[in-house]
């Protein structure tokens, strides 16, 4: 009797691997459709984008051809009248260009000559936006940690992008002083999409997860443990299906442990 009711346990535990094998089996045969139909989409996708670059090639040979006249013609005037009260424009307008060829050397060099002579210029604001910018792509990263600064010195008054754009830069660069403009950056992007009256508060409460993330990583960096705390924490709490949801408890566990919340750390590496 012992014997026919291990054999029955063994049959039982058998057919449930079996059923276990059929499933892991169809599982994996509904992942590889779905991976072939992506992938089908994205073929036709980057086919079609393809396309309408090529069509628009003869359009944007123009418009490089215009800007190349256009640089020529700010070099000259740079060059001829020094004294000219359109100076500051027509640098900025150079340096724009040149950033749009990614030419992000020269681009320096003509809006940081441009931020140092005419500081208080209307052009100057984007411009040292710009030289940051130049900066950073051309690998120049301490100077473009100078730069940002400026930019969150006044961050009340930047745009949207430019701040997006600082902080997301800033935490790329391993060095407290850019976290420090990161969060700053960060802090102010919050404020903005809590705001009744910022006329871009739509766009950040979209965007506001992606904020929670970048401040509660530069809080974390700068061993600021309970403001890392509570940023990853409203990120959980509030985007419950948030793409950074397994490095948000990560990071969250990391800042829990540093502040000896040993309970806290635990939970959140539980699952």
């Amino acid at each position: 009797e012992r014997t026919k009711a291990v054999e029955a346990e063994l049959a039982a535990h058998k057919a449930a691997l079996a059923k276990r094998d059929e499933y892991v089996a169809l599982v994996q045969e509904f992942a590889k459709q779905e991976t072939e139909a992506v992938a089908k989409q994205v073929a036709a996708a980057t086919e079609k984008v393809t396309a309408l670059e090529k069509d628009r090639e003869p359009l944007q040979t123009a418009i490089n051809e215009k800007k190349k006249l256009a640089e020529a013609q700010f070099v000259k005037f740079i060059k001829d009248f020094p004294q000219s009260k359109q100076l500051p424009d027509n640098m900025s307008r150079l340096g724009s260009i040149y950033l749009d060829f990614k030419d992000y050397p020269k681009a320096a060099t003509v809006l940081n000559e441009l931020a140092s002579k005419f500081k208080d210029h209307k052009a100057v604001k984007q411009a040292v936006f710009n030289l940051a910018r130049a900066q950073y792509e051309s690998g120049q990263k301490p100077e473009a940690v100078k730069s940002f600064a400026k930019i969150v010195e006044q961050a009340k008054e930047q745009a949207t992008g430019n701040l997006t754009y600082t902080a997301e830069k800033m935490l790329e660069v391993d060095s407290d002083e850019a976290c420090k403009l990161a969060l700053a950056a960060t802090r102010e992007l919050l404020a903005r999409s809590e705001s009744a009256t910022h006329p871009d508060r739509e766009v950040l409460k979209r965007l506001r997860e992606n904020f929670l993330f970048y401040a509660g990583n530069a809080a974390l960096k700068l061993k600021d443990a309970a403001a890392a705390k509570g940023f990853f924490t409203e990120l959980l709490d509030k985007y419950e299906r948030t793409g950074y949801y397994f490095d948000a408890r990560f990071l969250l566990c990391k800042a829990c442990r540093t502040l000896n919340d040993m309970d806290g750390a635990v939970e959140q590496i539980r699952d």
